[in-house]
């Protein structure tokens, strides 16, 4: 049986998964300006919306990684047992990048 979370928890969730949406949508936007520049550092001022859009990123890294600290991570070790929270970090570094 799983644990009903506290309304907070669920709460944070849903705005973790919707800032999901934007953070990958960024990470996407800018995945081609970061390697354009990493090619021939001279282009970076054609790349006027990359400041913007950098910062925006990094915002939203900063408010979601202290959602997860703050709310979540704490939610998963109190109601989540050690099995579950295996599993959870399993699916967590399949996720990475590789």
């Amino acid at each position: 049986m799983l644990a009903r979370p506290p309304q907070e928890v669920v709460d944070a969730l849903g705005a973790m998964t919707r800032e999901h949406v934007e953070i990958e949508a960024l990470l996407a936007w800018l995945s081609e300006p970061w390697a354009a520049i990493r090619g021939e550092p001279e282009r970076r001022d054609s790349f006027r919306d990359l400041p913007a859009a950098s910062a925006r990123l990094e915002g939203l890294f900063r408010s979601h990684l202290a959602s997860e600290e703050a709310i979540v991570f704490p939610a998963v070790r109190a109601l989540l047992s050690p099995e579950a929270q295996a599993d959870v970090a399993r699916e967590i570094r399949g996720r990475a990048p590789k």
